[in-house]
């Protein structure tokens, strides 16, 4: 089974749970899901995708009290030194990217082509041939760290840019003032990209896709809606 274009939240997804990504990705059940930190995390972004432009994030979304916590947020940040490190300087925001099965790049619009997709927040040059990668994050900071988003960024970025020889790629999180980072050379290539493809062939493998229970169920949109029983 084939359900392409693929994604890294979509991956994620299966080796969390195969029945929740047959039910997200195959099934398509649309539920929505109207939780407060994705809610939060969606205005958090287009705030920084939006800095030094014309547009404004979308604040519809939001209670008055939620919008206030928000701006706050956004407030401390502007006092961060990543703040100065990464926003102020000029970089290519909301970088949509997409590879198709021979790990070419595709235009992310060409879902037959795609066989894997992304966003990176912000990518910046630092000379001919250093790159650096971001990935705004808002809520906890995950202790151990997973670099595998970051890796998935690299991989693209080496690809599209045969010059780059070194990427730095980190996760900033807006509520603590601290990144994650990792460097990824152009000789790591192969490592981080060949996980994807064994994900994506595990996954069209699959003829039923089994409950896996575990903690996260309780805060699962489908479960919460009746739509699965574990």
């Amino acid at each position: 089974m084939k359900i392409r274009p693929y994604s890294f939240s979509g991956i994620s997804t299966f080796n969390d749970c195969p029945k929740k990504f047959k039910l997200n990705y195959v099934d398509k059940i649309r539920i929505d899901d109207d939780a407060y930190p994705l809610r939060r995390g969606r205005y958090l972004h287009e705030s920084l995708e939006f800095h030094n432009t014309d547009n404004k994030a979308n604040e519809s979304d939001l209670n008055p009290q939620e919008l206030s916590e928000c701006k706050e947020t956004l407030q401390i940040f502007s006092k961060s030194k990543y703040y100065k490190k990464y926003l102020e300087v000029p970089g290519e925001s909301e970088l949509h990217f997409a590879l198709n099965a021979e790990l070419k790049p595709v235009d992310y619009t060409d879902k037959e082509a795609a066989l894997i997709r992304g966003k990176i927040d912000k990518v910046i040059s630092v000379n001919d041939t250093e790159l650096v990668a971001i990935d705004w994050k808002s809520g906890k900071v995950p202790n151990p760290p997973d670099y595998q988003q970051l890796s998935l960024y690299a991989a693209y970025l080496f690809v599209k840019y045969p010059n780059i020889k070194s990427i730095y790629c980190t996760y900033v999180y807006l509520d603590h003032d601290t990144e994650i980072a990792k460097t990824f050379k152009r000789e790591e290539y192969s490592n981080l990209i060949l996980p994807f493809i064994r994900h994506i062939k595990t996954i069209e493998s699959q003829i039923f896709f089994k409950a896996n229970p575990s903690w996260k169920c309780n805060w699962c949109k489908f479960k919460k809606a009746g739509i699965c029983i574990v």
